[in-house]
């Protein structure tokens, strides 16, 4: 981001390299609601079980979204927004959309982390419809927050 509109770089703005980044969370949001918990979930394809034998499968899914997170606050581990990140940038164009992107992150987060364990043998629980529906919210406001970036 400190780079983005510089000569050299590989975005002409920091909205283009905003936008790069909303797009990257918004396929691992889609990829943990909608293949790696929602295959199993639904039936489409019950062997679409990450870590099955590690038993590791929810904290695979929850660190998916902790990478969301640190991606959008600008930093491996954040838990609040850098000064160059796409949150502080979208938050100066409108703040109602960048709470509503940091409390998806959360909500998907305490979802995910409700899930019961391992998943491999509770992949048809209630809590793991909470979880996709939680994720599928966040690509919602990933989306809304990418629209308000580029004027759509």
């Amino acid at each position: 981001m400190r780079l983005c509109g510089q000569t050299g770089s590989r975005w002409k703005s920091i909205t283009a390299g905003s936008e790069q980044i909303l797009e990257g969370c918004k396929d691992i949001v889609d990829e943990v609601a909608n293949s790696k918990i929602g295959k199993p979930y639904t039936g489409e394809d019950i062997n679409y079980i990450e870590s099955p034998h590690s038993y590791n499968s929810v904290t695979d899914f929850y660190d998916n979204i902790v990478g969301v997170r640190s991606s959008y606050f600008g930093t491996e581990g954040a838990t609040s927004a850098q000064s160059t990140s796409v949150s502080t940038y979208i938050r100066s164009i409108d703040q109602a959309t960048d709470q509503a992107v940091i409390d998806a992150i959360e909500n998907s987060l305490s979802k995910i982390d409700a899930m019961p364990r391992p998943f491999v043998k509770n992949y048809t629980d209630t809590k793991v419809k909470e979880a996709i529906d939680a994720c599928n919210d966040l690509y919602d406001k990933l989306e809304a927050a990418r629209k308000i970036l580029v004027n759509e």
